[in-house]
């Protein structure tokens, strides 16, 4: 392609972004609204019972539609963001075809909005149908988010560990995922980072070393 065609890095990320938004937004929500009206499963543990319903977490949860486009600012190289989509998209697909294969559904707790935090949280029921809960979507890409931050620094990397693992509590206290959810996104996640960092980047035929490469 003539390079006086192609497109900047800016608006290359941009437009990368910006279709990754739309096939979470049409997957999400068209699989959701498929599932309406199906027979579900419910895969409650004892744990999830047990866990009582906190609303306050419902700030940490809502952190996560900024903390999974983590990647977006911190990545420079072309190649690599290209990466990071692909992972993000493998990320989605997989989710999607598991809730069209197997949909779990979460019994919503009948809630009173008492406080600005109940609000949210029922705010949140009504955006999001409890249908597409195995596996977290959220969680896998937020998960995502904090193993691409790991490859580029070690240090960042743990405290995009601490914020995904926080964002996957909330939604237990919140309730909106099961346990089972959380280690399904967690799986998803780390089955789409090994299919696309599993070979290491190169760019002009010269190796770029990641932080989580081995010398």
């Amino acid at each position: 392609m003539n390079s006086e065609h192609r497109l900047s890095p800016g608006a290359e990320k941009a437009l990368l972004a910006a279709g990754l938004w739309a096939l979470f937004g049409l997957g999400y929500t068209g699989t959701n609204h498929w599932n309406v009206g199906r027979e579900t499963a419910r895969i409650g543990l004892p744990l999830d019972a047990a866990i009582q319903y906190s609303p306050w977490w419902e700030i940490v949860y809502s952190f996560v539609y900024f903390f999974v486009m983590l990647p977006v600012p911190l990545v420079a190289e072309r190649k690599f963001f290209r990466r990071v989509c692909g992972a993000y998209v493998t990320a989605m697909l997989l989710s999607f075809a598991c809730f069209v294969a197997f949909p779990v559904s979460y019994p919503r707790p009948d809630i009173v909005a008492e406080t600005f935090f109940d609000w949210t949280v029922l705010l949140n029921y009504r955006l999001d149908p409890p249908n597409n809960c195995l596996p977290s979507l959220h969680i896998a890409i937020a998960y995502l988010a904090a193993f691409v931050s790991w490859r580029l620094s070690r240090p960042f990397g743990w405290v995009a560990l601490a914020v995904a693992t926080a964002i996957a509590v909330s939604t237990l206290f919140v309730k909106q995922h099961y346990v089972l959810d959380i280690a399904g996104g967690i799986l998803v996640a780390a089955l789409a980072h090994r299919l696309w960092f599993r070979n290491r980047l190169t760019v002009h035929g010269r190796r770029v070393m990641l932080a989580g490469d081995r010398r």
